[in-house]
């Protein structure tokens, strides 16, 4: 069987339900097919017979794991150069993967690569959001909520709280508060999913991220028993403004036995995590020390699935009886940028946005309620959380610059395809919706719907460039005071 036959199947399984691709493009059954006859011939050209004619340069380095089970899920993780991502795709078949094998064999070069990047990241948001995770309420006391999807390793929720949407629907939550309002969802997340009965529990603290997750307080509250903490930093290299990679700057670290544990963290591409973490893990490892579980809490995005995913793998290559991770989402699962967006402002890798991932309700609901600013269209849900808490006058000139350089910008920006990227879809009946959303058929948000869409409705009326002019007021005002 040739790789065409392999993968343009797995293609048309998806490709088909032509209402599901629409939904990610409005509806728009024609750009459905063409997406459909893109992929067909990508794969064709590209990953068939002619692969031997690409020329040499682009890719250094993959790395890929699959469960191999029915409908296996492929995660390939790690290209580097021309950059870093994450690629999930559904096959039938885990000889696909020998077409990233095949890419990688090719070392085709970068423009050809970005092309064939490109369709795979966007079918692997289709598969993943549309068709993998349903958001499932599990916990009547807390708005807390499972991930439940296939093929996954560890234990994903989403965990809501009145402070942490008013943190993450405005920036000019600043400062202590910034900490403070993070212990609520942590506490109920350690009594709900029965962490607490683990008795005792280490911590691992990345600063200075790390430090706006009050974990020690909310153990100590929940009857857990701390015995260390260890803490690491890790800071950019940057040679002639150009970062070259990451280095550990300051480490303390107390390995111990059947550890369980507990760390808090931004996660936006997983870079500087990743390095952390994995030196945390071999140091434990020379020093005795074995982990049994990890609980994770995090403002964080999709890259967080296949890194942790990846990183139980490779744990478990130290210590084979590591139960896992379970990793509790604030507020929602959300994406990074890929590019600098609709308007050309946002920072890519960097700053986080609704658009393919998986809100929790009732942060929807609170963003289209909160009537001082349009919180929906911010930068970022977090911005610079270092910043937020210990320089906050560096963070509101972040924020200022965002609405001055989207004031610049905003007479030439489309604000319906603007507003389409920040709430993640253009047009979309009550089923679409909750297809886009990741919420269950039976979720009951008819309410939230409308409301919803009531928002966008009035959003749709005002002026993008009077919306930057009053947001700069309002942010004028609260620097000055």
């Amino acid at each position: 069987m040739s790789a065409d036959d392999r993968v343009v199947p797995t293609a048309k399984r998806h490709m088909d339900v032509e209402v599901d691709l629409a939904l990610f493009f409005g509806n728009i059954s024609d750009q459905a097919r063409y997406l459909h006859l893109l992929v067909e011939g990508l794969v064709d050209v590209f990953l068939g017979s002619r692969i031997q004619k690409a020329e040499s340069g682009g890719i250094h380095r993959t790395q890929a794991f699959y469960k191999a089970a029915p409908d296996s899920l492929l995660l390939t993780e790690r290209v580097q150069r021309p950059d870093d991502f994450l690629m999930i795709v559904y096959a039938d078949d885990i000889d696909i993967a020998d077409i990233f094998e095949g890419i990688h064999r090719a070392k085709i070069t970068n423009k050809i690569w970005r092309i064939i990047r490109n369709v795979f990241i966007f079918v692997s948001r289709l598969v993943l959001i549309g068709m993998l995770y349903k958001l499932v309420r599990i916990h009547q006391e807390t708005e807390l909520y499972e991930l439940v999807s296939k093929g996954f390793t560890n234990a994903y929720y989403v965990i809501s709280s009145e402070g942490t949407r008013r943190l993450m629907a405005s920036p000019e939550v600043v400062g202590y508060e910034c900490c403070k309002v993070m212990a609520e969802p942590i506490k109920a997340a350690l009594k709900a999913l029965n962490i607490s009965g683990a008795g005792k529990a280490a911590i691992l603290t990345i600063l200075r991220g790390g430090l706006n997750y009050p974990i020690e307080e909310c153990c100590y509250e929940c009857g857990i028993k701390v015995d260390n903490i260890n803490f690491m930093s890790c800071e950019r290299v940057i040679e002639n403004k150009v970062i070259t990679g990451l280095e550990i700057k300051y480490e303390k670290i107390c390995p111990e036995r059947d550890c369980t544990l507990l760390i808090g963290d931004i996660l936006a591409s997983g870079d500087t995590f990743r390095k952390c973490f994995t030196h945390f893990v071999e140091y434990f490892h020379l020093g005795g020390g074995s982990l049994k579980r990890v609980v994770f809490f995090t403002i964080g995005g999709t890259k967080a699935i296949g890194l942790l995913e990846e990183l139980t793998e490779y744990i478990r290559g130290y210590w084979p009886d590591f139960e896992g991770f379970k990793c509790i989402f604030v507020e929602g699962m959300f994406t990074v940028y890929e590019d600098k967006g609709v308007t050309g402002v946002n920072v890519p890798m960097i700053d986080f946005g609704w658009k393919g991932g998986v809100i929790a309700p009732e942060f929807r609901e609170f963003v289209c309620d909160y009537s001082y600013a349009p919180a929906l269209l911010e930068k970022c849900i977090i911005y610079d959380g270092g910043a937020r808490r210990y320089e906050i006058r560096a963070h509101y000139k972040e924020v200022e610059w965002y609405w001055r350089d989207l004031l610049e910008v905003s007479s030439k920006v489309d604000f319906d395809e603007f507003i389409a990227e920040k709430v993640g879809y253009a047009r979309a009946d009550y089923r679409q919706w909750l297809e886009i959303c990741g919420y269950p058929e039976d979720a009951g948000l008819e309410k939230l719907y409308a409301k919803e869409q009531n928002y966008l409705s009035r959003l749709r009326t005002k002026s993008l460039t009077a919306i930057c002019e009053e947001r700069l007021k309002q942010l004028k005002k609260t620097i000055e005071r």
